[in-house]
Order: C-alpha cells, then structure tokens, then sequence
C-alpha cells in the first residue's frame, strides 16, 4: 500500500478520547538514545509499524460498532469494513518482508538469492518450488565454478622478478593468491546480484 493512502487511511480513523490505550506504545527516550545504529532500531520500527496497522484497524472495528449500535448507516460500516481489509492485508504483507529480512542472514550465503525479500508468498514464506531454485542455484554454482581459475591453474610457473624498487610489489598477475581472491570477489557479486 502507498504510503500516501495509508497515511489518509491513519488520518480518518483517529483515537478517541476513551480509548487511549489503542495507539502504538513509544518506545522510552532514555532507551531509544541507546540504540546507537540503524540495526538496533530497525526491529523495532518495523514491529511498529505492524501495531499501528493493527491499531488502525481496531479504531475502525470500534466505529463499525459504534454505527451498528446507533442504527446508523450501513454504508459507512461497508466502506470501514473495506478500509479494514486493506490496512489487515497490508499489516501481513509488512510482517513477511521483515520476518524474511530477519530469516535471510542466518541462511548460507550461497542460498542468499532465493530469500529475497521481494519473493512472492504463497502457502510458504520464500514462495514455492524452492527445492526447484535450490537446484538451479547448485547448477550455476557449478558452472561458475567449472569457468574459474585456482591455484592448481598456476602452480609450477615461473614467476618473474621485474626490476624496481624494493618497495614496490609485482603486478597483481604475478600474484596467484591474489589473482584467485579477486575472481572469487568477481564472481560472488555476480553470483549474487539480483536477476531482473
């Protein structure tokens, strides 16, 4: 959902006076001050943010009952009711992406790309066939690995010494330790780059 809409959506269903409690509880100063880094708050925001979708959506469960209990018009408890399904859906379509973002660092950093955060849910969260991408992921792992270079590559040949001054080391192609570091480096991020 748009922020724009959600932000309208917040804006019709205010809490009343006697119902304080339903609102999202702010996290106290002297303990938010401590979270120094971006990674510390970022749980946090998010829970939030699914609180207030839940919050919002009680607000307008209490003004669906509040018209029902009137007599009032059944026109406006169809339209709360729509803008209840929306803020619902949009509540579970926040708590996936970051039970994902939560899930993907403790999965293997070759199996990265198939929990991408984007990934359509169905019945499971990462979307279905992984077994099927997991494959497909050993496969290209397996070509990559075909195609790159090692050490055993370079083993047994002569390097050459260039003159220069002492401080000066060779060229990186003299340097196989090197020259295979560089190429895992090229192929990780390739590896892992995002297919559009």
């Amino acid at each position: 959902m748009k922020t724009e809409t959600l932000t309208k959506l917040e804006e019709l269903y205010l809490v009343p006076e006697n119902c304080k409690r339903l609102q999202v509880p702010k996290v106290n100063k002297e303990i938010w001050r401590g979270f120094k880094s971006k990674r510390q708050r970022d749980p946090d925001l998010a829970l939030q943010n699914v609180q207030k979708c839940m919050t919002t959506t009680l607000l307008m469960v209490v003004k669906s009952l509040n018209v029902m209990k009137s007599g009032g018009d059944m026109n406006e408890v169809k339209n709360t009711t729509k803008d209840m399904f929306k803020m619902l859906t949009h509540g579970i379509y926040t708590s996936n992406r970051k039970r994902k973002q939560l899930i993907t660092p403790g999965v293997p950093l070759k199996y990265r790309r198939v929990t991408d955060v984007d990934t359509p849910v169905t019945e499971y969260l990462f979307g279905d066939n992984l077994d099927t991408k997991l494959e497909d992921l050993e496969k290209e792992d397996r070509r990559i690995n075909k195609l790159s270079f090692n050490d055993s590559f370079l083993e047994g040949r002569r390097v050459e010494k260039r003159p220069g001054p002492p401080w000066q080391k060779p060229p990186p192609y003299f340097q196989p330790k090197l020259m295979q570091k560089l190429l895992d480096k090229y192929m990780y991020r390739r590896a892992t780059r995002t297919r559009r």
